[in-house]
């Protein structure tokens, strides 16, 4: 599979964490939100859901929807957590 969105998930994570060490806390949180959003495409793609536009909308609702609310993935006990 392909990694493209996990890497850049941790990418932003790190930015996000010197932001924050640099007290740069708009930044921050911008650099959180990516990260997390990132994540999710990584989340959704793994399980089968992919989408050529990757809108947060369609990622936001896709995620809860497909992946938290029909159990698809355990985000309390997964085996990365």
């Amino acid at each position: 599979m392909d990694s493209y969105f996990f890497e850049k998930s941790i990418e932003n994570l790190n930015a996000a964490e010197l932001c924050f060490s640099n007290q740069y806390f708009n930044a921050c949180a911008n650099r959180a939100y990516y990260a997390v959003y990132h994540a999710a495409i990584f989340a959704l793609s793994a399980n089968g859901f992919k989408d050529d536009q990757n809108g947060h909308e369609w990622v936001q609702r896709m995620f809860s929807g497909e992946l938290v609310m029909r159990r698809k993935i355990d985000l309390l006990h997964h085996k990365n957590a």
